[in-house]
């Protein structure tokens, strides 16, 4: 979210420290744990299972 221009144009005067940088932080960790939980419930079997390689 910080690195896309269309939703941060440019770094604040508090660099990756200001408010509006912790406000994506915390939405992008909040959006990532709810895809967590959606494919989770989605396929209970594969609960983060690592391929084998072939």
């Amino acid at each position: 979210m910080l690195s896309n221009p269309h939703i941060y144009p440019q770094l604040s005067d508090a660099g990756g420290y200001g408010n509006m940088e912790q406000q994506l932080i915390i939405a992008s960790v909040e959006m990532a744990e709810s895809l967590i939980q959606h494919m989770e419930k989605a396929d209970p079997q594969s609960e983060r299972q690592v391929m084998p390689n072939k």
